[in-house]
């Protein structure tokens, strides 16, 4: 209990069978890593930047707030693209780990506008709020200068986040939609949501 036992491997079938060999030891697979953002893994933590991102600007740190909300929003495009297999240009090495917001956001509505159509159009002003987002409220560079904006903009834009953030979990049981199924076709864990989302017909 006073030790801590870390294994750090290339080797993905040793990495398989250490896994299977010890089911309780916590296992993180990183995708790349930089001096500047540290390591990233394959788990997607959104909320948990936004978290923090919301306790830096009750803080009174709107750069940094700014610097985390424009994060959460690009893991949050990143885990969307991925799972909905959207149709993004191959980079090779770490330059593929990491892509620009409009970038995604291209992919992502490519892919909505083929196989949810509706659910494109519901989510189209949520979108453009989060582009103007971009260039303003979460943009570093404007909050150097004088005419920086306040933080009631970047506390709009976590929200605006948070928003697109819910279009993709289950109201009831908290899963993403692709937890089961394909890009295609998605579900949740419990089964009552699914990707794309289907209209219920109500009785006349």
């Amino acid at each position: 209990s006073e030790r801590q036992l870390i294994v750090l491997t290339h080797d993905q079938p040793f990495f398989e069978h250490l896994s299977r060999r010890a089911p309780a030891w916590r296992r993180l697979e990183f995708t790349s890593w930089s001096h500047a953002s540290g390591p990233r893994t394959t788990l997607y933590e959104t909320r948990d930047i936004l978290q923090h991102a919301r306790e830096r600007l009750d803080r009174g740190d709107i750069h940094d707030a700014a610097a985390r909300a424009r994060r959460a929003l690009e893991e949050l495009l990143q885990e969307v693209c991925e799972a909905l297999w959207a149709p993004l240009p191959f980079r090779r090495g770490q330059a593929n780990d990491k892509r620009e917001i409009g970038e995604l956001l291209k992919g992502l509505r490519r892919t909505l506008k083929e196989r949810a159509k509706l659910q494109l159009e519901s989510i189209e002003p949520l979108l453009k709020n989060l582009e103007a987002d971009v260039g303003a409220a979460l943009n570093v560079a404007v909050h150097a200068s004088r005419d920086r904006p306040g933080g009631s903009d970047v506390r709009a834009a976590l929200e605006r986040i948070a928003a697109l953030d819910d279009t993709w979990s289950c109201p009831e049981c908290r899963t993403r939609v692709w937890h089961r199924g394909n890009p295609d076709a998605g579900r949740c864990k419990c089964g009552k949501s699914t990707f794309p989302p289907v209209r219920l017909l109500t009785a006349p």
